[in-house]
């Protein structure tokens, strides 16, 4: 007998930990998955026992996937999503006619995302089910899951029996894909009103007719694209019809806005010295791995990053606009923008949190298919939190391998670092840097392990990020603007559509200028 998921509603996450039987809960779906993943691959899903085999498996791994682990054990989650993920791959191979095939895989798409998000700053208990999820929503409103098994987008209003499917065809995710390009050009095309996002903004029209606020979740390719920038017609984009949320999973749909208040507080940083090291101890240590030596470092970085001309005004402005506002800052420029003073913020953060600097992606670490298939999820989480992350002051000395700071401040600040810390009282953080959102790709998130995921699992409510590398100068103009926005109205997302609507109305006519940025929730 399978082990409903409805069993673990009624407690949140602390409760639970305090009760013997949520312990042994644990030992139960471990040997009824074992049970059922012997079975599994014997039946035929169409019929009824097949589908009730496949029903208590899924729900067994879900219950697993939802038990309270410690965050750095990630060798068990990466196992019960290994088991998710198998018999998932299968399921979509085999099961299309199978009764509530697309309920079946929206609540696996929650399961596997909400691991993380329960390991955020915040432990709020989220919905487990679609219907869970359908009922928060208010009228008008809906929520989607990117199932990337099947291309499809599945879509759940309140009043709905069970999620709506809209299929993806190979052609267009292919046209998609080839668009998702770091460069100008790539980019207007991709989201023309007749290019690839416009015929996938045909496609969702029918089920977005009459919503006035959507939660959307991605993963892999459709982290890399900005929802709200969708083309729907009419020389209109999809957050011109509607609000439009980008949350790390539809199971905080509801709640990805709700916590209010202003920005009381703020640390900015930024026109970084990555040439100094003169805060903190003299570094007089060698590095043992150089950076620059490690693998998928462009040859151009070998020698280190240049400054960012436009960041040292950005900053200030942002700082003149706050201080207007009467909101007190903290502002770290030069060689006081180091490492070391992001680090003093864990516990006791502002409530905005402005990094004006170079992020980094290198690529994976694993570089054999022995290696991955060891643990392929641990292996690629631990890769990307690691091969990621933001630059402060004296990064190029130990990017070089020079030498490193005594105190273990080396100015380079990973993913996986960032991640470790409680910035749990930060509202907001914005990472103007190149590619904040972007990451090791992967279909466990609502979006790539990256800086911006790192922190949401630090506890930020929200974080602006941007999807490609974006022009220095026009990125100054854009922060300015929504600064100025979001201190008059007090709402991130608000200020945001002000922001790009400010940045059209200034010439900033092409969508790499004005659509780079997303408000991830």
């Amino acid at each position: 007998m399978a082990i409903s998921v409805a069993a673990r509603a009624g407690a949140g996450i602390d409760e639970r930990l305090a009760q013997p039987w949520w312990q042994g809960l644990r030992v139960k779906a471990d040997s009824l998955v074992n049970f059922f993943q012997d079975r599994l691959l014997l039946v035929d899903p169409r019929t009824e026992r097949g589908a009730t085999l496949f029903h208590d498996y899924f729900d067994c791994v879900r219950v697993a996937l939802s038990l309270p682990y410690d965050l750095n054990d990630l060798r068990e989650e990466a196992t019960w999503n290994s088991y998710l993920a198998y018999m998932m791959t299968y399921f979509y191979v085999c099961c299309d006619s199978m009764p509530g095939r697309t309920a079946e895989a929206y609540d696996n798409l929650l399961a596997r995302k909400n691991f993380f998000f329960l390991h955020s700053g915040k432990k709020m208990l989220l919905a487990t089910s679609w219907q869970q999820v359908a009922q928060r929503l208010a009228p008008h409103e809906a929520a989607v899951e990117l199932n990337d098994m099947k291309d499809e987008f599945l879509v759940v209003k309140h009043g709905y029996n069970e999620p709506h499917s809209i299929e993806v065809d190979s052609l267009l995710r292919a046209e998609i894909t080839q668009g998702l390009a770091d460069e100008p050009l790539a980019i207007d095309r991709l989201y023309a009103h007749d290019g690839p996002l416009g015929r996938l903004g045909a496609l969702l029209a029918p089920e977005l007719r009459d919503v006035t606020t959507l939660y959307i979740s991605g993963n892999f390719m459709y982290n890399q694209i900005n929802f709200g920038a969708i083309p729907v017609g009419g020389g209109l984009t999809l957050a011109d019809k509607c609000e439009v949320h980008q949350v790390l999973s539809t199971a905080a749909a509801g709640i990805a806005s709700a916590r209010p208040g202003k920005i009381s507080s703020a640390a900015l940083f930024g026109g970084i010295d990555y040439e100094s090291t003169q805060s903190g101890s003299e570094a007089t240590a060698v590095h043992n791995v150089p950076w620059n030596t490690r693998r998928g470092v462009p040859r151009d970085l070998r020698n280190g990053y240049g400054p960012l001309l436009h960041s040292r005004a950005e900053v200030l402005a942002a700082d003149s606009v706050l201080t207007s506002s009467h909101i007190p800052t903290q502002v770290f420029l030069g060689s006081r923008a180091t490492e070391q003073a992001v680090c003093q913020l864990d516990g006791r953060a502002p409530s905005l949190l402005h990094f004006s600097t170079h992020g980094f992606m290198l690529a994976p670490l694993y570089t054999d298919s022995a290696t991955l298939a060891l643990d392929p999820c641990e292996t690629r989480y631990l890769s990307a939190l690691s091969q990621s992350g933001l630059l402060f002051a004296g990064a190029n000395v130990t990017w070089r391998g020079q030498r490193h700071s005594l105190r273990g401040y080396d100015g380079i600040l990973t993913s996986g670092e960032l991640m470790r810390m409680d910035l749990s009282r930060c509202r907001l953080a914005l990472l103007p840097a190149c590619r904040g959102a972007l990451g090791e790709n992967t279909n466990l998130t609502g979006m790539p392990f990256g800086v911006a995921y790192a922190l949401k699992m630090a506890g930020v409510d929200q974080v602006l990020c941007s999807l490609w590398s974006v022009d220095d100068a026009a990125t100054c103009v854009y922060m300015k603007h929504f600064y100025h926005y979001l201190t008059q109205v007090g709402n991130p997302a608000a200020a945001l559509k002000l922001t790009v609507a400010r940045m059209k109305r200034d010439g900033y006519i092409s969508p790499y200028y004005w659509a780079s940025f997303i408000l991830v929730e």
